[in-house]
């Protein structure tokens, strides 16, 4: 029995489809999920770390 992760193939392989010319317009819904962007987050760097951050 197989199992679902090679019933969908991964976005690579869903690209290489595509670049070969295949129709791989089965493999999007038009379904999706809004996902909201992470909020801001405050951290503070000492000098130290930001001259040697290179």
């Amino acid at each position: 029995m197989q199992n679902k992760s090679r019933l969908m193939p991964s976005a690579e392989e869903i690209a290489e489809m595509a670049t070969r010319g295949e129709d791989v317009t089965k493999f999007f819904t038009n379904e999706f999920t809004v996902v909201r962007p992470i909020q801001a987050v405050n951290l503070d760097l000492t000098p130290k770390i930001l001259r040697d951050g290179n």
